[in-house]
């Protein structure tokens, strides 16, 4: 493909990129619309006019994902689930995060909450942090973010827990407990989070050739929480992280992003 051709398919992809951040992801999906995120996703971390433009990039995907979920298909709506208001068996789980993701919960806990509250998580984080967080399943453990039984930052939740659906709560109870417990979940919640996060990766490999890394949820606040440059740190390089349990390369997400990335490369989309 000619660069002039490649030129013309960048600025179509980018316009549908706009389309998708206003209207979700098409239904049924398309590997075009998802490196169109991608690339969307890319030109807000180039925009450095935007100084919190990692978070807004974690703020971009949760709104797709929700925008994407409004228009679930009728066969998914069919069986009820089980989750509702106060049901936090999942909360007790190691979650594991985006660097955007982390900072966009940090910006909020500053923004929409007292600091003494915000201490206070920091504090529970410090305790958090120190468990294993492969050896967390049945200590019931609760999310730092939790308060009253309920997400303090329920708006920026992670994807993670935007995906974790559940139509019996006896499975949740199981793992809650610490047993090996098979959890029902709503396909196609599983299917729009692996979407999302492939296109935010995805992007931010384009941009700056960032590894595909996600953190431990505590780990990661008790570092970007108290520091209010952060994400300006992350953003200009450093290592701010370090120390945080990481996972690199995770199944379905890792392969996926690098199949975008293959396809823009060859020019087949």
């Amino acid at each position: 493909m000619s660069r002039q051709l490649r030129r013309q398919r960048e600025r179509e992809l980018q316009k549908l990129g706009s389309k998708i951040c206003r209207d979700g992801l098409p239904i049924p999906h398309n590997p075009e619309a998802t490196l169109a995120l991608a690339i969307a996703i890319r030109d807000l971390f180039r925009n450095e006019r935007i100084g919190s433009r990692a978070s807004e990039a974690a703020a971009v995907v949760n709104l797709i994902f929700d925008l994407t979920m409004q228009r679930l298909p009728l066969p998914s709506r069919a069986r009820p689930l089980a989750c509702g208001r106060g049901c936090n068996y999942c909360c007790h789980i190691a979650v594991m995060v985006t660097a955007p993701e982390v900072f966009l919960i940090a910006r909020e806990l500053r923004a929409r909450h007292a600091k003494t509250f915000a201490a206070d998580v920091s504090g529970r984080c410090d305790a958090v942090s120190q468990v294993n967080h492969t050896l967390r399943a049945g200590r019931k453990i609760p999310c730092p973010l939790l308060r009253g039984g309920l997400c303090s930052v329920y708006s920026v939740r992670p994807m993670v827990c935007r995906k974790h659906t559940s139509f019996d709560v006896s499975g949740c109870i199981g793992e809650y407990e610490g047993r090996n417990s098979d959890i029902r979940i709503r396909r196609f919640d599983q299917e729009i989070f692996e979407l999302c996060v492939a296109a935010l990766v995805a992007g931010m490999q384009l941009w700056a050739d960032r590894a595909c890394a996600v953190y431990e949820l505590a780990g990661a606040l008790r570092v970007a929480l108290p520091d209010g440059r952060a994400e300006q740190k992350w953003l200009a390089g450093e290592a701010v992280f370090d120390g945080v349990a990481t996972q690199e390369n995770v199944p379905g997400i890792a392969e996926h992003a690098a199949f975008l990335l293959r396809r823009l490369a060859s020019g087949q989309l």
